[in-house]
């Protein structure tokens, strides 16, 4: 894996813990432990969405110039809109779009220190 894949699934970790935030579970997702070991059956609890690194995630989205971080907030807040919506909303071109998705995983990479991974 890349440190672009390490980003989009860090990105996507964050993306889960902002809208379950935003239904009001305070930030937990519910799981059904009774298929893994060690779990009962009706074994179940939550998990914090909100960890460490969810919280520098965050934090560093936060942090990114505008179009960056609205292509980020658009790409992965918004997953079901089109990306002629995506354009409208954020008021950008297809290209300009694209171009500030990849700046913002560029930018994210080198705020959270990732390394190479392949």
């Amino acid at each position: 894996m890349t440190k672009f894949d390490d980003m989009v699934s860090r990105l996507d970790r964050w993306a889960a813990a902002v809208e379950d935030s935003a239904s009001g579970s305070r930030g937990y997702a519910r799981v059904d432990w009774s298929g893994s070991i060690g779990g009962g059956v009706g074994s179940s609890g939550s998990v914090d969405l909100w960890t460490a690194e969810t919280l520098d995630t965050d934090q560093a989205v936060a942090e990114l110039p505008a179009g960056p971080k609205a292509a980020v907030q658009e790409f992965w807040l918004h997953r079901d809109a089109s990306i002629e919506q995506k354009c409208r909303a954020c008021r950008m071109t297809r290209r300009t779009l694209y171009r500030n998705r990849e700046r913002a995983l560029r930018l994210l990479v080198q705020r959270l220190a990732f390394s190479m991974a392949a």
